[in-house]
Parts: C-alpha cells; structure tokens; sequence
C-alpha cells in the first residue's frame, strides 16, 4: 500500500498515467469493479507534486467542493463532460468529469481531472493529477 507523503488518510489509487475510461471510472466509484476500500482517502489532497489518482470519500469532506482546492494556486476550468450511463436495469448515472489546467504555471504541464457520479448522494469522486515533463 502506497501513501502520499507517507500519510495514511491519502492512499494513492494508482501512479498509471492512462486515463480511465467513463464506464471504468463509474465502476470504480460504485464499488463494482477495482474498488478497494483501504485506498479510499479520507481528506483532501493537498500540494501533490507526481502524477497520482486518488478516490475521496466525499462524506470526510465539509463540502464536496472542497476537493477543487488543493494549495496548488488557482485552476482554470478548461472543460467538462457530462456521461449518461445506464448501471442496472433500473438506474442511470451521470458522470461528470471536469478538466483542469493551473492558471499562472508557465510551463503549462500540470493538469487535474475530477470524476464525480451526479446523484442524490456522491460517495465517491476519483482525481487524478498529471504532471508532464517541463518543456525545454
């Protein structure tokens, strides 16, 4: 089991730069498939410096909007997409994913992208934070 800075309320989820797919990151998140509870982070993230993707658990947050801020400066929103997907026979989801670039980096290399499922209730949200190669 990985920690971020060795704390133990931020497991990482994964190092793998890929980016997962909608229907992958909805099964994540409704504990369906490649759920597991123990990387399951119980406070925000805060000034992640490496590539890394975390699952928050909404609940241990004062506000689910907190996630958006990291100490990392101010992020513009660059786009967001809505995925309608149908999970059971009985419901449908939406997952919303929202892409965003650091405001002030001028190297422009640092990219966070937030999942969340739109719902009555949001258990979890998966963030991933990607930090390419300075450019020369």
């Amino acid at each position: 089991m990985e920690y971020y800075n060795e704390n133990q309320r931020l497991p990482v989820y994964t190092r793998n730069p890929r980016v997962l797919k909608p229907d992958e990151v909805a099964n994540i998140l409704l504990e369906k498939k490649d759920f597991l509870p123990d990387k399951v982070c119980t406070c925000q993230p805060l000034q992640i410096q490496h590539h890394c993707s975390f699952i928050v658990d909404l609940n241990s947050l004062k506000d689910g909007q907190d996630m958006k801020c990291d100490d990392m400066g101010v992020w513009k929103n660059n786009s967001s997409n809505k995925f309608t997907m149908d999970v059971s026979t009985n419901e449908t989801i939406v997952l919303k994913r929202e892409y965003f670039s650091l405001k002030d980096d001028i190297h422009d290399d640092v990219r966070k992208r937030i999942d969340t499922i739109l719902r009555e209730y949001n258990i979890y949200s998966l963030i991933n934070l990607k930090r390419e190669l300075a450019r020369l």
